[in-house]
């Protein structure tokens, strides 16, 4: 049993939540994932996580969901639960409770991962002082900033970036949005650039081939890549690492990211080699005569799935201070 108080953080996704208690220097521990299927609110899982620890006094309670923060609450985008502080409060018995979105929680995190947390893609040297950005591709595609703001504060920066117009460049992303807007709506970024995108631009790409495309997922369009045995998945990949590419480095010039692109999510963890950095950073740097300040801009794509539960606990140290 913990004798200590500890703030509850927890992050929800559309299938699992992942709880965590802060420990005594404010970081997160005994992270524990439950499916969100197996409770029919959040509360429900809340408290079986609780039990597992003892009940233990709480601090705060931190949490963030995937989808939008609206009259203070989170009506889950992929999960029939509604995240909502006043519920709670009332199930833990702690009045302090924050809500936040899944990814302003990621941008909280990214001064405080743990050493070895990313791998660098490119650029010059992190600036601290600098505003920072992290993108996800995962289920759908989060954007979300980090911005100074002075005495050592940072602010986090919401953002629906994952839902603005996308834009072609070539010839070949081009042809995908003609094939993909015939409908006459425009297409928004992560329609293509996420874990149910992908699915879109395979099919896009097999009909450019005058091919019928088997209705694949994210996952079987990797798998299919990585054993070379589908020029159709390949290029799939290799045009997702562009666009994403170009994408990031938009972002990186909306919010001056020098302090560094981040890109978290589910899915580029599993890619390993499959992520064409190369083709990525080409299509990063790749802004006309901002070329030089572009090539500067570090990228660091973040190998742990943990991340959003560092800045929960980032949130619930500052909410405490003051």
């Amino acid at each position: 049993m913990i004798s200590e108080a500890r703030a509850l953080l927890a992050d929800v996704g559309g299938t699992n939540v992942r709880f965590a208690l802060s420990d005594s220097s404010g970081a997160p521990t005994a992270i524990t994932i439950h499916q969100t299927a197996d409770y029919p609110h959040f509360e429900a899982a809340a408290a079986a996580y609780l039990a597992q620890f003892g009940h233990p006094i709480l601090s705060a309670v931190v949490v963030c969901a995937a989808g939008p923060l609206a009259d203070g609450r989170i009506h889950m985008t992929n999960c029939p639960w509604v995240i909502d502080p006043q519920a709670i409060a009332a199930a833990t018995g702690c009045p302090r409770v924050q809500l936040v979105n899944d990814f302003a929680a990621m941008a909280a995190a990214l001064p405080h991962l743990p050493d070895g947390s990313c791998h660098p893609i490119g650029g010059g040297t992190i600036d601290a002082s600098a505003p920072r950005v992290v993108i996800g591709p995962g289920t759908g595609l989060g954007v979300a900033a980090l911005v100074p703001a002075g005495e050592g504060r940072s602010v986090v920066v919401p953002s629906e970036g994952g839902n603005i117009s996308l834009a072609p460049e070539t010839p070949r992303e081009i042809a995908i949005i003609e094939r993909l807007t015939r409908v006459g709506a425009p297409l928004r970024v992560e329609q293509l650039l996420s874990g149910s995108g992908l699915p879109n631009l395979y099919a896009a790409l097999a009909a450019l081939e005058g091919e019928e495309a088997t209705p694949l997922t994210a996952a079987e369009i990797a798998a299919r890549a990585a054993g070379k045995g589908d020029p159709l998945a390949l290029e799939t990949l290799q045009i997702f690492a562009g666009w994403l590419g170009a994408f990031a480095g938009d972002m990186a010039l909306v919010f001056t990211a020098r302090g560094g692109v981040y890109l978290g999510g589910g899915i580029l963890p599993k890619w390993g080699a499959l992520f064409d950095e190369r083709v990525f950073r080409t299509r990063f740097e790749g802004k006309g005569v901002f070329r030089d300040y572009l090539t500067g801009i570090p990228v660091l794509r973040i190998e742990r799935e943990d991340t959003a539960l560092f800045g929960l606990a980032a949130l619930a140290r500052e909410a405490s201070a003051r």
